[in-house]
């Protein structure tokens, strides 16, 4: 798989640099723009960590001995996947938990698997309080 030419100069930024794999703040930070570039500019199919991996032992084959490339390689390939993984992450921010909009909050606690009205009734008026029908109507824009 060929990166888009975007990702590439990405990579290109922070493999480029004899210390790559140092862990130095500024190597670090050039490997996570390179993983959000990724995330950013390849909607349809991210690399697979396998293919970075591949990048990474290529760009550097010769340069490094077979073990230490390999590991090095296989280290920020696992990095790359967990990154990954983090910028997929869903339902952030979590209305339940933030209760910081009363609308937001009630459409997530409505549009839950099977509530009640019940069960809406009580979590509203535990967490906005008793006039949290006032609250919501207010907040969209329903005349009194």
């Amino acid at each position: 798989m060929k990166l888009s030419p975007v990702v590439a100069r990405y990579f290109d930024a922070w493999i480029c640099w004899d210390t790559w794999d140092s862990h130095h703040p500024f190597d670090n930070q050039r490997f996570y723009r390179f993983v959000k570039a990724v995330v950013r500019y390849s909607r349809r199919r991210p690399p697979l960590s396998g293919h970075i991996r591949s990048l990474v032992v290529k760009k550097w084959s010769g340069r490094r001995t077979p073990a230490a490339l390999r590991k090095a390689a296989d280290d920020f390939a696992r990095l790359y996947e967990t990154l990954l993984e983090y910028e997929k992450t869903r339902g952030f921010p979590d209305a339940l938990i933030e209760r910081t909009d009363v609308v937001r909050y009630h459409l997530k606690l409505t549009l839950g698997k099977g509530p009640n009205d019940a069960h809406v009734n009580r979590t509203m008026t535990d967490v906005w309080g008793n006039d949290w029908r006032v609250k919501l109507n207010r907040a969209i824009g329903v005349p009194r």
